[in-house]
């Protein structure tokens, strides 16, 4: 809940990332600063392969949007904003939580704007079932990319592109090698965007994003999509994000057509 009237959110994700690692660091400094520099990885050689195992989703915000843009913020007036944060590690979410709590109110912003916010209530939301299908509708864009031998800078992805369901299929198998130290061949899994949806919005532009992360544009995608994979991948996928840049704010997902059955943890 704002504290400040108008209220504002910078379009940037850097500082919801930093309002994690810093609510998390008040309960367990060693582990936050773990996350943060380093991350959970196979080979400490290749530091860039690390995952953090956390992702968290766009701001939902009251329906009273005055602005988007101006000072790259968003601009609206009070009522509540729900927030969500995933993870397999059970230590992390319930620093996490516990951090927040401590805090009650929290500040977010950047050099030009910052919003006081009162932490009213901590959620658990229950997992759906995990068949061998699912799907899934975006909480937080999705992105993937790939680079040329012997160079660094990326190149996004669009949703259109035939490597881009495999590039993700890819990338879950890699986190589930290193969250479990199980091997698993990415030729079991299959990815499609719900195409029909995609049609019905006006095309693949339409459910384009541009997303900043300290100042570098991400192109990413706002669209449901389907997935098989074995239940456990599936449920990975579910609790730290599909494709890259989870930790970044991006592939956060929902079980479509799934109960959002919640359990409250804290009320403040």
């Amino acid at each position: 809940m704002p504290l400040d009237d108008p209220a504002s959110l910078p379009l940037d994700h850097v500082p919801l990332a930093a309002l994690i690692y810093r609510s998390v660091s008040l309960i367990a400094p060693e582990y936050a600063a773990f996350l943060h520099e380093q991350g959970y990885q196979q080979d400490a050689a290749k530091a860039r392969a690390a995952f953090k195992f956390f992702v968290f989703s766009k701001p939902y915000l009251p329906d009273t949007l005055l602005d988007k843009g101006r000072d790259e913020q968003v601009w609206f007036r009070g009522g509540r904003v729900s927030w969500q944060v995933a993870s397999p590690e059970e230590n992390f979410l319930r620093a996490l939580a516990n951090g927040l709590i401590s805090q009650q109110v929290v500040t977010i912003g950047d050099q030009r704007h910052v919003t006081r916010f009162m932490v009213v209530q901590i959620e658990e939301i229950l997992s759906p079932q995990f068949t061998g299908k699912i799907r899934f509708t975006t909480l937080s864009p999705l992105t993937v990319s790939v680079s040329e031998p012997g160079n660094t800078e990326k190149q996004y992805l669009r949703a259109d592109d035939p490597r881009f369901g495999l590039h993700v299929c890819k990338n879950l198998c890699h986190k589930f090698r290193v969250w479990t130290g199980k091997e698993i061949d990415a030729d079991l899994l299959r990815f499609e965007f719900d195409w029909q949806y995609i049609e019905q919005r006006g095309g693949v532009q339409r459910v384009s994003r541009l997303e900043s992360y300290k100042g570098t544009k991400i192109k990413s995608w706002q669209a449901p999509f389907v997935v098989t994979a074995p239940p456990a991948l599936l449920r990975l996928g579910w609790e730290c994000g599909f494709g890259e840049g989870n930790s970044k704010g991006f592939g956060m997902v929902q079980a479509s057509g799934a109960h959002s059955t919640t359990k409250i943890l804290y009320r403040v």
